[in-house]
């Protein structure tokens, strides 16, 4: 049987469907992301600080210096992306109706 291009696959006309390891995916796509931003920012300013202790003869002073930004960047931007995820799983609270910053009436809630 030859399928003509205006034929629909059976794959596209099924629903979406949930995996039952969604929330498992998600934690570790995260724990994953978070990995990276700690790690990078650790690695390269190390190298770095080593690098420069090597020309400086400094050492150990320029590494821990640099692992110490590293820190303060990583611990920066884990605070910011955890801020993201908190307020979008924040739940809406309809204190106040964003249209004239009224208490919301009986009808809307």
């Amino acid at each position: 049987m030859i399928l003509s291009a205006k034929t629909p696959s059976p794959i596209s006309q099924q629903p979406a469907r949930k995996t039952p390891n969604g929330g498992l995916l998600a934690a570790l796509s995260l724990a994953w992301e978070l990995g990276y931003t700690i790690a990078i920012p650790i690695v390269i300013f190390a190298f770095f600080g080593r690098f420069l202790d090597k020309k400086f003869d400094s050492s150990p002073w320029l590494i821990l210096i640099g692992i110490f930004l590293a820190l303060l960047i990583s611990g920066f931007a884990v605070t910011k992306k955890a801020l993201k995820i908190i307020a979008a799983a924040a739940p809406t609270s309809p204190k106040t109706d964003l249209r004239n910053n009224q208490p919301p009436s009986k009808n809307n809630l």
